[in-house]
């Protein structure tokens, strides 16, 4: 009976195994393209940042101060197009990422899925409509674009549909400096405040409205503003400016006849050399941020230790002296004192009464972790306040 068991068991595994089995409970989508829905705040501020710096970089005089000028100025103002091209992408890539969970997903869910589908493009329509009204003497497509707008040629109107853009984030940031206001609102149960939490993220359950104190959250904000500075003027005074002269000269230069083999033969103004010359510095922009990373962290990390005393006992000397001053900071602090000035034989007196207390509580400590099993007898011993203080 047992051999007719295992026979049939093997012809059911070989039957089972033919057929292909697909995987039930996996419904994301893995592609490279998780990095950047995953962290996609990081990656559009850098990209936003980037363009910025190779506009100012690519004005006549190449200084920072070139954007207070009003045609740099409306160079960089672009930005705000590739910002809502990337939202389009996120939004895109929540959709097709997620395509197998959708059946999982409640209709809330879905709703706001294709409702920030629709709003991405819709502002990536808008933006760049509006914007084609502020150039001066458009042609082409640009011209076709500002027949639209019809007599509003004027940068006003780019200007008016930034400002509503960019609303949503300038909510964001001031919840996120004023704390208390965040923690209110998402600690609320109101119908206008719900619908606002339900557009920007999902409805939390587990640590809703917990977060750090205020000083905590300037630390951390302030550590990564200066970061972010100073990896901001490395990459635009070592990386990118000294770039940019080079990379005029070489394509406003003729096209000449290499012996070797070219990749993009008709290709103008020799954006193949351009390619090859701006790719590892634009790899380098974007993975440098982790080696200012481990600078930062070092510098604060070792000034924060060296205030919070860490590693300031080293040797059994230290400790020793350490543990006779335990009484004593026991006393002063956990131990309510008298009003008045005591006099001195007073003082001893009570320095003695210290150290009772102090014995007391710290073999009332000792004697519960032996009683919970967590020491052994000859630590106990070893460790017993009359013990130490005879052999310190």
């Amino acid at each position: 009976v047992l051999r007719k068991l295992i026979i049939i068991s093997r012809q059911r595994g070989h039957s089972i195994s033919r057929r292909r089995m697909s995987k039930t409970n996996f419904v994301e989508v893995r592609t490279f393209l998780h990095l950047f829905r995953s962290f996609d705040r990081m990656w559009a501020f850098f990209i936003l940042a980037f363009q910025a710096m190779v506009i100012i970089a690519w004005s006549p005089s190449g200084s920072l101060s070139a954007i207070f000028e009003p045609t740099v100025f409306r160079d960089v103002m672009t930005i705000f197009i590739t910002a809502a091209f990337l939202n389009f992408l996120q939004a895109t890539l929540e959709i097709v990422l997620n395509w197998k969970a959708w059946r999982s997903l409640v209709c809330s869910q879905m709703i706001r899925h294709v409702l920030k589908f629709v709003v991405a493009i819709g502002w990536l329509i808008i933006l760049p409509v509006t914007y084609t009204s502020s150039i001066q003497n458009p042609t082409g497509l640009i011209k076709f674009f500002s027949n639209w707008i019809g007599n509003f040629q004027s940068q006003s109107i780019y200007n008016v549909a930034v400002a509503l853009y960019m609303l949503p984030n300038i909510f964001s940031a001031l919840f996120f400096i004023f704390l208390p206001i965040r923690r209110k609102l998402e600690r609320s149960n109101a119908h206008i405040v719900r619908f606002l939490l339900w557009w920007t993220q999902p409805k939390l359950y587990v640590a809703r409205g917990m977060y750090e104190d205020t000083c905590s959250l300037l630390k951390y904000t302030t550590f990564w503003i200066l970061l972010l500075i100073c990896k901001l003027a490395f990459s635009y005074y070592v990386e990118i400016s000294p770039l940019v002269g080079p990379t005029k000269t070489i394509m406003f230069l003729g096209r000449g006849r290499y012996i070797w083999h070219e990749f993009f033969p008709y290709l103008q103004h020799n954006l193949g050399v351009v390619f090859t010359i701006w790719a590892p510095v634009v790899m380098v922009y974007f993975m440098d941020t982790q080696i200012w990373y481990a600078i930062f962290s070092t510098v604060c990390g070792g000034v924060n230790g060296a205030f919070s005393r860490l590693g300031e006992i080293r040797t059994l000397g230290m400790l020793r002296s350490r543990f006779e001053a335990i009484p004593k900071a026991f006393g002063k602090n956990l131990v309510p004192t008298h009003r008045g000035e005591p006099k001195r034989h007073e003082q001893d007196d009570r320095t003695s009464l210290m150290e009772k207390k102090f014995s007391y509580i710290w073999n009332a400590f000792i004697s519960s972790l032996r009683e919970e099993d967590l020491i052994s007898n000859r630590f106990v011993v070893a460790v017993s306040v009359s013990f130490l203080l005879t052999c310190f």
